[in-house]
């Protein structure tokens, strides 16, 4: 057999045996999180800490308080989607 003809017989029993892997794999369905402010928020508050750090401590002072804003914000977002997840069970589709 050339090696052109081995490649492609290769090529055909590895899809072969990732179709075959497939049919016993059942993924998990997705969603998308929901849209959320405070990634903008904690990067903007971290540009004040490094402008106030440059320039006066005021403005490194409210970027501080920007940051522990944003990173509590954030933990209750994520805390309250993964409450809602638990409560509501995901069917799977056939």
């Amino acid at each position: 057999m050339s090696d052109e003809w081995r490649t492609i017989y290769s090529l055909k029993s590895f899809q072969s045996v990732i179709m075959e892997h497939e049919q016993y794999i059942a993924a998990k369905p997705e969603q998308m999180p929901r849209a959320t402010y405070w990634p903008f928020v904690l990067a903007v508050s971290l540009l004040f800490l490094g402008w106030g750090l440059l320039t006066t401590w005021i403005i490194a002072v409210a970027g501080g308080i920007g940051i522990m804003v944003a990173i509590t914000g954030w933990i209750k977002d994520l805390l309250y989607e993964r409450r809602n997840d638990e409560r509501e069970p995901q069917k799977l589709s056939d």
